[in-house]
């Protein structure tokens, strides 16, 4: 699934965008997110929503972009397809966010 942002506007929440899955089994989308900050270790997976399929993006108002290149913060999302007949989700496939 192809997975992209929006996070380079100062201030502004990070909105990912993905899009939909071409099989009509899938019935459901899981947001998931993972953070390190500083030289901490990287923070278990965390749902942070579960959408209905149609619905093709997601604002994560918990952090903002930023103009500043790399900081402090460093933060992966997955969006995982729900199928439906089987009851299963794939494996996880994070994508790190830049800002910039």
């Amino acid at each position: 699934m192809y997975l992209n942002f929006d996070s380079s506007n100062p201030n502004l929440p990070i909105t990912l965008h993905w899009n939909e899955y071409p099989n009509n089994n899938v019935t459901q989308y899981q947001v998931w997110r993972r953070v390190k900050y500083k030289k901490d270790t990287t923070g278990a997976p965390t749902l942070l929503a579960t959408v209905l399929r149609g619905t093709t993006s997601y604002t994560d108002y918990d952090f903002r972009g930023t103009r500043l290149g790399f900081t402090d913060w460093m933060l992966w999302y997955d969006v995982r397809s729900y199928y439906a007949p089987e009851g299963t989700y794939p494996n996880p496939n994070w994508a790190q966010v830049f800002s910039g």
